[in-house]
């Protein structure tokens, strides 16, 4: 379309300007795990909520997608799974691959999970759309940079001075988040609301 409109105001780098009806793919899963586990109920092993609260918050982001003007892609279909686990997580690979190439931007929670860093799974989508020269908008839900999050809301990692409890240094760029987050992603505060 000619028309566009700017997703995010900048935090931290790369494009984020896609047209009004854009197909948006959010990467939101993280955010479900980590609710649960703070709420102190267990997920099975499996890092993954119930289906029908992670249903219900997929249904919830495409609607806010909608609501918008946005065409909303959430990585979650129980057609997908079943059967034996490798091929079911082959096929959910190939299918989240196939809709982050067909959608215009990608919308990723990039808070912490088991630690002080983004889900992995998250952090490959992110960079396979930016591989695909995709506008990604990444929201956490606090400010500060790197560092200062780490030391802030994992303090038992952060150690003393400038490194981590492992004495490996603690990057300090003054993003939120690692700089191969941090550059190629408009980065918010917030959620998935704010992320626009």
């Amino acid at each position: 379309p000619a028309l566009s409109v700017e997703l995010v105001p900048a935090v931290g780098g790369g494009p984020t300007a896609v047209g009004p009806t854009a197909c948006l793919w959010f990467s939101a899963a993280p955010a479900l795990r980590a609710r649960r586990m703070a709420d102190g109920l267990r997920s099975g092993g499996r890092g993954m909520t119930a289906s029908r609260e992670r249903f219900a918050f997929g249904r919830a982001l495409v609607a806010l997608c909608a609501e918008l003007g946005f065409e909303g892609v959430f990585p979650l279909d129980a057609s997908l799974a079943g059967g034996d686990q490798h091929a079911a997580a082959r096929r959910i690979y190939q299918a989240n691959i196939a809709h982050i190439a067909r959608c215009d931007a990608v919308v990723a929670n990039l808070d912490f999970f088991r630690g002080a860093e983004p889900d992995s799974g998250t952090c490959f989508e992110v960079g396979y759309a930016t591989a695909l020269g995709k506008p990604v908008v990444g929201y956490v839900p606090d400010e500060g940079s790197f560092a200062q999050r780490i030391r802030r809301r994992c303090p038992a990692l952060a150690g003393a001075g400038s490194r981590d409890v492992h004495g490996w240094e603690l990057e300090e760029f003054g993003l939120p988040l690692n700089l191969m987050l941090g550059v190629p992603c408009r980065i918010v505060v917030g959620g998935a609301r704010e992320a626009r």
